[in-house]
């Protein structure tokens, strides 16, 4: 997760990601915070007890790695 989250990070930095406005999206953004070890930066949230979901901001991260990885992937044909 933690190279993920480096990836999403630049993305939107550098403008390079962009979201419709829906409010479930940046409330769960909002909630999340970025938490640090030593194996790199990934969201959490505040507490672990905290009822405050980060579920949309981690699947908004995963998608986007995954979109991205697809994006550069060379796929051999389906076709025959």
């Amino acid at each position: 997760m933690t190279p993920a989250t480096a990836r999403f990070y630049e993305a939107v930095v550098n403008g390079q990601l962009t979201h419709s406005g829906d409010s479930r999206l940046a409330r769960h953004v909002g909630n999340a915070v970025l938490r640090e070890d030593a194996r790199g930066a990934r969201l959490a949230k505040e507490r672990k007890d905290s009822a405050r979901r980060i579920d949309a901001a981690v699947a908004a991260v995963m998608a986007h790695d995954r979109a991205a990885a697809l994006a550069g992937a060379v796929r051999d044909s389906i076709y025959i």
